[in-house]
């Protein structure tokens, strides 16, 4: 036993001590890996394996640009994302070293005006305890200085800072603010200047939209074999906290820098590479974990629209493992696991399938409420010949067949078992995940609707009390489905009950909500009249609203305006339509449906006022927001979808009737 867990575990502190082990036989294994994986549409990039310098493998995976018909190699250009985050603390410290910073500088030193900036330190920010907004929650934001700063300010801070741990790129942006006000250059020009320059990495900038190079990778939101279909590109970037884009031989090129002593003393290396108090697995712009034997792993991972990357490397052993992919959907965190499970001598065995005929995948496509132990949606479906799943709307790869029933997914190690009817149709499947058991019954209603949530609904209300909130959540659920459904007269009685029941808590999200379901058509008149009324009067008192929690403190301004600007179109006031839905612009992050929402009626809003080329553009780019929707919907959520739905309806007719008679 002893023996067999010293193979296992124990190369990297033999070979650390005694001598290194020569790898270069593992290459083989790593390349068969990730050729595997790319087939399975789980990779789509570069990768560079190194060992003190050496470099063990280094090759390209897949297509760089569909459209030019190019393949990756060694060279491809990616964008990395957060990785950017360690040379944006590379730089803090050097400033650190000259004596230009210290970690314990507070940042009223450069902006005093910010609220609690004489809390918030250097070592704070990097370490993503200073509590700062998240700007990611808001849509449409530029990132510059003065927008930051003005965002911040209008935004309490999350904890006090220290007190807790939250990941924040409003504090790394900060930070590329601060550097260019100690340097007097620009953050871009400093990094290049300090970090790029000296190491030599001639393939790595800023500003990856304006890139014009034949080595630029596209970043893809899907990207199979039937369907390739590009990610919306970022045209500003996220500034410091992930705007570098890099290739696989630049990234190792800073690694050497690192650990040579080149870009920092040890002492501060071993400071960004040490947990804080709040996060043992987050350092000064360091992600931090161990292998067996207590073996350090530094890293930084990366990822947002079109693009994944992980760069890491053990310290102590001179591992160096690249893995950058543009494609959403890689796990490029499970690939550099089994890369260095593989370096480390262990046998990493390559998913195994049974061929099954197209027409038994189909026979077990569509959409399982599974309990686990809270409701989610699981939906199947055929990708490229093989059956792929959905875990409430975010896609995790595809399924392989171990036989006509049982099925692996090999990132997550799952197992699910699908079961069937007396009639051999499947109507279940089974779960199989870290110990846990899981099961889930099929419906056949679109989104995953279940089947049986009228009756459920319906039966909720009547055993609540009009007017208390719970109440007002299920009626709005059930309302969406039955004008979803055409039962107009019911749909419009439940409205009239939630008009009535609004109550006297003057509450921002009832009004809000009970405002749109109410008029997702048009409604009768004196429906119409109460509904607008209600969203004139919450919408008066906006500034006494506050905020609500969805992944941190979310103004309700945005979504009383949209409830508002619904209001005035549908009682034909088209121009403060316009006016008050153009203002609705800082939504949750989270939220994906209220944007397309405001979008679709400013589109209708924009025909009528004779702004049809406007109107065209617009819905052109709510279409693709719209293929981007979760196909699967989990407890209650589906009514978001259904809202999108209807009003995508009438959008297209309206554009019909007020134009050329074309929808775009």
């Amino acid at each position: 036993m002893l023996l067999g867990l010293l193979s296992l575990g124990a190369i990297g502190y033999f070979s650390t001590k005694y001598g290194k082990v020569d790898l270069s036989a593992q290459t083989e294994s790593i390349d068969q890996f990730l050729s595997t994986y790319h087939d399975l549409n789980s990779f789509n990039g570069t990768v560079l394996v190194a060992q003190d310098g050496a470099v063990l493998l280094r090759k390209g995976y897949g297509v760089r640009n569909v459209t030019a018909g190019t393949s990756h190699d060694g060279d491809s250009i990616f964008r990395i994302y957060s990785t950017t985050k360690s040379f944006t603390s590379t730089v803090i410290l050097q400033l650190v070293a000259e004596g230009q910073l210290a970690l314990s500088d507070t940042v009223d030193k450069f902006y005093p005006a910010l609220p609690h900036a004489a809390e918030i330190t250097i070592e704070h920010l990097l370490s993503h305890t200073s509590g700062l907004y998240e700007f990611t929650r808001e849509s449409n934001f530029e990132n510059s200085e003065s927008e930051l700063l003005a965002l911040l300010e209008s935004k309490p801070l999350d904890f006090p800072a220290g007190s807790a741990w939250s990941y924040c790129n409003s504090g790394y942006c900060l930070l590329g603010h601060i550097i260019a006000k100690v340097t007097g250059k620009s953050y871009e020009q400093t990094v290049s200047d300090r970090i790029f320059g000296p190491l030599g990495m001639k393939h790595s900038g800023f500003g990856f939209a304006s890139l014009e190079n034949e080595k630029k990778a596209i970043g893809y939101q899907t990207l199979t074999r039937e369907e390739q279909i590009p990610s919306v590109e970022y045209t500003n970037g996220p500034f410091a906290a992930g705007a570098i884009y890099s290739t696989v031989d630049d990234l190792h090129l800073f690694h050497q820098g690192l650990l040579s002593g080149t870009l920092l003393r040890k002492d501060l290396l071993e400071r960004a590479w040490s947990g804080n108090v709040r996060n043992q697995a987050y350092g000064l712009g360091w992600q931090l974990g161990f292998r067996p034997f207590r073996r350090r792993v530094v890293s930084h991972s990366g990822g947002a629209a079109g693009f994944v990357s992980n760069f890491s490397f053990q310290p102590e052993k001179g591992l160096c493992v690249i893995v950058l992919d543009n494609h959403e959907r890689a796990n490029t965190s499970f690939l550099t696991d089994r890369i260095y499970d593989m370096l480390d001598g262990k046998k990493v065995s390559l998913p195994a399938e049974v061929d099954l005929p197209l027409a038994h995948l189909e026979r077990l496509e569509g959409f399982f409420h599974v309990r686990t132990p809270e409701s989610v949606m699981v939906r199947t479906y055929i990708e490229d010949g093989r059956l792929a799943v959905e875990l409430d709307g975010r896609p995790e790869g595809v399924l392989l067949a171990q036989s006509k029933h049982r099925f692996l997914q090999p990132e997550t190690n799952a197992t699910v078992r699908f079961r069937y009817d007396g009639e051999g149709n499947c109507d279940s499947l089974e779960v199989k995940h870290r110990g846990m058991t899981m099961k889930g019954l099929k419906s056949s209603s679109p989104w995953g609707i279940p089947d049986t949530v009228e009756s459920e609904l319906v039966s909720m209300l009547s055993e609540l009390s009009p007017g208390e909130e719970a109440w007002h959540e299920h009626a709005f659920r059930l309302a969406h489905l039955w004008a979803y459904e055409e039962q107009e007269d019911r749909y419009h009685d439940l409205c009239r009950e939630m008009l009535k029941n609004v109550g006297p808590t003057e509450s921002p999200k009832i009004a809000e909500r009970t405002v749109k379901t109410a008029l997702i058509s048009h409604p009768p008149r004196e429906l119409l009249d109460d509904a607008t009324a209600l969203a004139d009067r919450a919408y008066s008192k906006v500034d006494e609203a506050g905020t609500f929690e969805w992944g941190g403190p979310v103004s309700w301004r945005s979504y009383l305006a949209l409830a508002k600007g619904v209001a005035d179109f549908r009682r034909d006031d088209v121009e403060s339509a316009i006016g008050i839905l153009e203002s609705a612009t800082a939504f949750s992050v989270h939220d994906v449906h209220n944007p397309i929402v405001r979008d679709l009626f400013l589109t209708m809003a924009y025909a009528q006022t004779d702004q049809r080329e406007r109107a065209r553009k617009l819905i052109r780019q709510t279409d693709d927001a719209i293929e981007r929707l979760p196909a699967a919907y989990g407890d209650g959520a589906w009514h978001d979808r259904i809202l999108v739905e209807l009003i995508r309806r009438e959008a297209a007719a309206t554009l019909e009737l007020s134009g050329d008679g074309q929808t775009p």
